[in-house]
């Protein structure tokens, strides 16, 4: 049983997203998402839909990519490589982020 819910109300949640997270979105898109299913996470209480500060991050995490170097193609950090052995078999590559690779030319 659920005894405390507190969160923001729909049209709250614009503002918070921003300020948070720097995703612009308005009311009225959360309200469509609502309806989809592809938005956050919201409880009713009463008639009204309340969101949870911790929803609202999840969700907004969820739409935020890893970092990029280039707007389209193949992005090395989602990057799955498969090789061939000399046996002919595959293996799978997964690479890994260059968080050392030093300054960039």
């Amino acid at each position: 049983m659920i005894t405390n819910i507190s969160g923001r109300r729909r049209q709250a949640v614009p503002g918070y997203l921003l300020q948070r997270w720097g995703i612009h979105v308005t009311s009225a898109t959360i309200a469509n998402l609502a309806v989809t299913g592809d938005g956050p996470v919201y409880r009713l209480v009463g008639k009204y839909a309340v969101y949870a500060d911790e929803d609202l991050d999840s969700w907004a995490q969820s739409r935020i990519t890893s970092p990029r170097r280039k707007a389209s193609g193949d992005h090395t950090d989602e990057a799955v490589l498969r090789d061939t052995n000399s046996d002919g078999n595959s293996e799978t590559l997964q690479l890994e982020p260059a968080d050392n690779a030093g300054p960039a030319p």
